[in-house]
């Protein structure tokens, strides 16, 4: 779905992880895919979703850094990801970002949540 190829190893990760720190990376479907697909990793994967594609567009409008073609190309994007994110259950959690100190308060706590648990 992404167009740019670019990663981080699995023992990098692993490395993070033996240090006792948390490893968190910000991939797209693709990303979530191949790190699924790493049996010697456990991730907890969370989907960060817009609160709808017009308010998706109006963000990508208002920050001015994409022309018109640019916004339907990551439109259309984003629609395809929203697809996999609710049909491939791939995700243990999902946080829609109605509003961004919201939904980082929300993510915040679902992870201290999940390190709590660990």
């Amino acid at each position: 779905m992404g167009s740019h190829l670019y990663g981080t190893s699995v023992a990098a990760v692993q490395s993070v992880a033996a240090a006792g720190r948390v490893c968190l990376l910000d991939v797209d479907v693709q990303g979530v895919q191949a790190i699924r697909a790493q049996e010697e990793l456990d991730p907890l994967c969370i989907w960060i979703a817009p609160p709808s594609l017009g308010a998706l567009r109006s963000r990508l409008q208002a920050r001015g850094t994409e022309d018109a073609t640019e916004v339907e190309r990551r439109l259309s994007r984003a629609t395809d990801e929203i697809e996999f994110a609710l049909s491939a259950r791939c995700f243990e959690y999902s946080v829609v970002n109605t509003e961004v100190e919201a939904a980082y308060d929300e993510l915040k706590a679902i992870v201290l949540r999940v390190l709590g648990d660990a």
